[in-house]
């Protein structure tokens, strides 16, 4: 009967997988992601046994769609708990041309007689950006390709939030948002990044990502999502960009957004928003004049986010980066000159401060700057003189 291709199933319409039931089994078949326990034994076309489970009496576990070769997790998905079907499979969803030496041969048709003995459903993925576990997902349908939206992309969703007991909060068709925009609660927002176009997934929420949330939902509450991801467009990567021309247009939207962000008080989406409008920019070193002028306002400003944030390194980095394309701007000397200020590296500091007065004298943040440094220097200089002073006075009472 397995050697019957008359009664062969063609599982994907190229001939690529055969499958024939040996023993049909019943219920559900398992889906991506699945665990699934079985026995099996391989052999090539002319009969030759080079694997099996059963003579090791130990049936062999793997995850649909990880681990192994492609026509095992496309035809394991076919099968029914119980059933037992022989499968051909052709090299290329197989082990190709280079095969599995030396039991395999390169180019090698292969046969597998697979049982389906169990099969369980995976726990829940943690797709929290902060892997705290609270966006827990599972997916009920799935989706189409690999792409998945992206920070500040455009995303419409059906979306239904309801409480543990079953009791229902709100329903959406249709939502459009951007993400990465605190346009919708922040479970929400994470977890469909994590989706493919099509998919459909249970979202399990913690408090702590469903703040905003319209409707009665208690504070310390579980909500439960139901989304399905209907389309998306992701912004624009490097790569994707024609001409300068686009690509400053591009940049320039990203950083107009960013100083939203930036007066709203919102300093972390100020900075993705600053931070991908640089990353517009491939190769920095052969940017035109009028990009190197768009980056230049976006390394400055971003550079008052993490003063402001206290993230002082990073404030040095975007200031060494604008200073690259102007050496004399006056908001990179100052910025780095206060962050080396707030970092003591005092000489520093006072360095940047007197080359910020150098282009611009009448600049009351740079002279406020050069006296409080000059004043640090000035107290580390009468400590150092105080402590070392009474050493020697010590030394010379010994002597």
């Amino acid at each position: 009967m397995a050697d019957d291709k008359s009664e062969a199933i063609d599982l994907c319409g190229d001939k690529s997988i055969l499958k024939t039931i040996l023993k049909e089994g019943d219920g559900e078949s398992p889906k991506t992601g699945h665990e699934v326990t079985c026995h099996y034994t391989g052999t090539l076309l002319d009969g030759t046994k080079f694997d099996s489970s059963r003579d090791r009496n130990d049936p062999f576990k793997f995850t649909i769609g990880q681990g192994v070769i492609q026509g095992w997790s496309e035809g394991v998905a076919t099968m029914k708990k119980g059933e037992r079907s022989m499968f051909e499979i052709v090299a290329a969803k197989a082990y190709g041309e280079s095969g599995s030496p030396p039991t395999i041969p390169g180019g090698a048709t292969l046969k597998f007689d697979i049982e389906l003995l169990d099969f369980q459903e995976p726990p829940p993925e943690d797709v929290s950006k902060a892997k705290d576990k609270g966006i827990l997902k599972k997916v009920t349908k799935e989706g189409e390709g690999w792409k998945t939206p992206g920070e500040f992309s455009k995303v419409t969703v059906d979306v239904k939030y309801s409480l543990e007991d079953g009791k229902a909060i709100s329903e959406q068709n249709d939502l459009t948002f951007k993400t990465c925009q605190e346009e919708v609660v922040r479970g929400l927002d994470e977890g469909v990044q994590s989706m493919k176009e099509g998919e459909s997934a249970h979202l399990t929420l913690s408090p702590a990502y469903t703040a905003g949330l319209d409707g009665d939902v208690p504070a310390t509450a579980t909500v439960f999502a139901d989304v399905s991801l209907k389309s998306f467009e992701n912004e624009k990567n490097s790569w994707d960009y024609d001409n300068d021309e686009e690509r400053i247009a591009g940049m320039k939207t990203s950083r107009e957004a960013g100083n939203v962000w930036f007066k709203a008080g919102k300093l972390e989406l100020a900075i993705k928003r600053y931070e991908g409008a640089i990353k517009l920019v491939s190769d920095k070193e052969k940017a035109s004049k009028e990009i190197n002028n768009e980056l230049l306002l976006c390394y400055i400003n971003a550079a008052a986010c993490y003063l402001k944030k206290g993230q002082l390194t990073d404030a040095i980095a975007k200031c060494d980066d604008a200073l690259k394309i102007d050496p004399k701007n006056v908001k990179g000397l100052y910025r780095r000159a206060t962050a080396n200020l707030e970092k003591g590296d005092w000489d520093v500091a006072k360095q940047d401060f007197k080359a910020c007065l150098a282009v611009d004298a009448n600049n009351k943040g740079a002279a406020n700057g050069l006296r409080r440094v000059q004043a640090k220097i000035a107290e580390h200089a009468k400590k150092e003189k105080a402590m070392f002073g009474g050493m020697f006075d010590k030394m010379a009472k010994l002597n």
